[in-house]
């Protein structure tokens, strides 16, 4: 039986810091034991992987390498600017000073609690840019904003991404790398190219692929030395972006590092925006047919009824697809939960989106997205507002996994209201689900057509109409 699962990513100070100030309230030293419960709400659930976000652009961790949160807590003044975060970082140094890691006890308890666990590394976090100074920063920003080690102008909000064709930047990343490794006993070491892709100037003319591999290969020599010394396997995995032409485009060569064998696992993902619909894991597990590939689910779902945070019946929805598309895991971003303020929804979407069997169990949604971020345009998959004119038929697909029972389509259009097909058979407009406050938020026309899915796992939407219409919203529902 294929094991299945779901990596949590733990932010690194989203969640953490509001639980870290609540165990240290008023300066109280916590027995370790107090800590349990940021890893033990994920027991007896979906979830077997939890990544512990260590570093954005500064080091949640004692580090001698970059600015850390001890660093961050005492800093009065920074590019010239007047600071104090101690709100920020005064419970995490608290416990450091007196003896007490908590990225170490939790790793510790992931290995008690039969969870593997990860040092998750953000490679070129960019939060803030327009700031004077944050709470994020390292003093290795300014030292590479100065001598211009960053991607460049061009970039808007990216633009203050450490450019990886620089030497010292790779330098540096990777005597952290080499340092955490030394000084935590992670399952595996994450590499999370996703927080930001946009490693590389890439109007330079450089072999931007090269360049990575290059870094990926000193990488997997440190990993390698942290193997012999702990006399375990420790895997490597690495985010990149959703198909294989997106992520070249972005320096990233998942079939070369292959070969090579310096990945282990691959989580194509979305960055932030949305959801991604239509992320191609069949595509993936072809070319990588030695890398275990997680798919990636974001919070948040965006379209023409707003954006907002993802439900469950929609992660379980995207879930339920890639697991049949043949996904390994499912990789959750931004779906964390403290311990002290339990959130019912994330709970439920850790406890039913893990496995097929669950996913099969409860209502699932399949809302049509896009691709919500490309170096190269023409690579962009963004279906959606498909135009339908007059006299003249398009198609739409929507990928679900196997459905038991029958389904319904929902289609939101603007214009005269489209004929439908499903997978070749005429289906007729109702208006099941559209009671749903979901769909008021949409500035649409909304139809609702049931159908019977048998086999079928993606399905063909043939739309014709009299008069010119837009399809701008597309969704199936079921179980």
């Amino acid at each position: 039986m294929k094991p299945y699962g779901i990596v949590i990513n733990i932010d690194i100070n989203s969640v953490t810091t509001p639980f870290l100030t609540k165990v240290t309230e008023n300066g109280r030293v916590p027995d370790i034991s107090e800590l349990y419960p940021f890893v033990d709400i994920y027991r007896d659930t979906d979830v077997t992987d939890i990544a512990f976000c260590t570093f954005c652009q500064y080091s949640a961790t004692p580090s001698e390498v970059f600015s850390d949160a001890a660093f961050k807590r005492y800093q009065t003044t920074e590019n010239g600017v007047s600071v104090d975060y101690t709100d920020r970082y005064g419970a995490l140094v608290h416990l450091y000073e007196h003896g007490i890691d908590p990225n170490k006890v939790w790793f510790d308890r992931c290995r008690e609690a039969g969870l593997r666990s990860w040092l998750s590394i953000r490679m070129n976090d960019c939060h803030e840019p327009d700031e004077d100074a944050s709470f994020l920063r390292s003093e290795f920003f300014y030292e590479a904003r100065e001598k211009g080690w960053t991607v460049g102008a061009d970039y808007g909000y990216f633009r203050w991404c450490f450019d990886y064709a620089v030497p010292q930047v790779r330098e540096k990343m990777l005597a952290y790398i080499d340092e955490q490794l030394r000084m935590y006993e992670p399952s595996g070491l994450e590499l999370d190219f996703m927080r930001e892709p946009y490693c590389f100037n890439y109007g330079d003319g450089r072999d931007h692929a090269a360049i990575m591999t290059g870094f990926l290969r000193e990488v997997k020599n440190i990993v390698t030395e942290a193997e012999e010394r702990r006399g375990v396997k420790i895997p490597i995995l690495i985010r990149v972006p959703r198909d294989p032409e997106t992520a070249l485009d972005y320096g990233f060569d998942p079939v070369t590092w292959e070969k090579e064998g310096l990945c282990d696992i691959l989580n194509p993902t979305p960055r932030w925006e949305t959801c991604d619909s239509d992320i191609p894991i069949r595509r993936w597990k072809s070319l990588l047919p030695k890398t275990e590939i997680y798919a990636g689910i974001e919070i948040l779902v965006s379209g023409a009824c707003g954006r907002d945070h993802a439900e469950a019946s929609m992660t379980r929805g995207y879930a339920n697809q890639y697991l049949d598309d043949g996904a390994d895991k499912i990789y959750l971003f931004n779906y964390y939960v403290n311990p002290y303020a339990p959130d019912a929804m994330m709970q439920e979407v850790h406890r039913t989106c893990g496995t097929p069997e669950h996913t099969a169990s409860a209502p699932c949604r399949n809302i049509v997205t896009y691709q919500d971020i490309t170096v190269n345009p023409a690579h962009r998959y963004h279906p959606l507002p498909m135009a339908v004119r007059a006299g003249e038929t398009a198609e739409l697909t929507i990928g679900t996994g196997r459905i038991s029972g029958e389904a319904c389509l929902i289609l939101g259009y603007e214009g005269g209201e489209p004929a439908v097909s499903v997978n070749g058979t005429p289906v007729t407009a109702g208006t099941g689900y559209l009671d749903d406050p979901y769909y008021k938020n949409g500035n649409c026309t909304f139809v609702s057509c049931a159908f019977l899915p048998g086999e079928a796992v993606r399905h063909r939407i043939t739309l014709s109409a009299q008069t010119d219409t837009a399809v701008v919203y597309a969704e199936i529902r079921y179980h």
